[in-house]
């Protein structure tokens, strides 16, 4: 009888754990880079990140616009604002929804990638765990 191949795990795919709100605060940084030129692999790292991220943000902005619309007045046709008094739910909802756990299926962006590109450092704190140093 011969010899039988070892079963190798496939190998596994890279995952950033982060909080909704990590991702509401990375979305628009992301954006900006989007309208950056980048090394295609890079671009396509960045676009990645981008299209999951924007899949767990949807729903939260979602939510918030219904609960602005609950807590607060029509100020404009179709412009809402939160009520003073309501303030306080307003930002405890928000919180609790910010604080929930989020997992993307990719892995983070090698701070190396972003190099030959000029990125102000504000969009990289943003991006918080999305990206991640090649020297740690």
């Amino acid at each position: 009888m011969g010899q039988v191949e070892p079963i190798r795990g496939v190998p596994s795919t890279p995952r950033i754990s982060l909080t909704l709100g990590d991702c509401l605060i990375a979305d628009p940084a992301l954006d900006t880079l989007l309208q950056i030129r980048l090394p295609v692999k890079t671009a396509y790292h960045v676009a990645k990140l981008a299209r999951l991220v924007k899949v767990e943000t949807a729903q939260a902005n979602q939510q918030r616009e219904t609960w602005i619309k609950e807590l607060g007045d029509e100020v404009e046709p179709q412009t809402f604002r939160v009520r003073p008094d309501q303030v306080p739910e307003f930002n405890r909802r928000m919180t609790e929804l910010a604080s929930i756990a989020v997992v993307i299926d990719w892995g983070p962006l090698p701070l190396s990638a972003l190099a030959s590109v000029d990125v102000c450092g504000g969009d990289l704190l943003k991006l918080g765990p999305l990206v991640s140093d090649d020297d740690a």
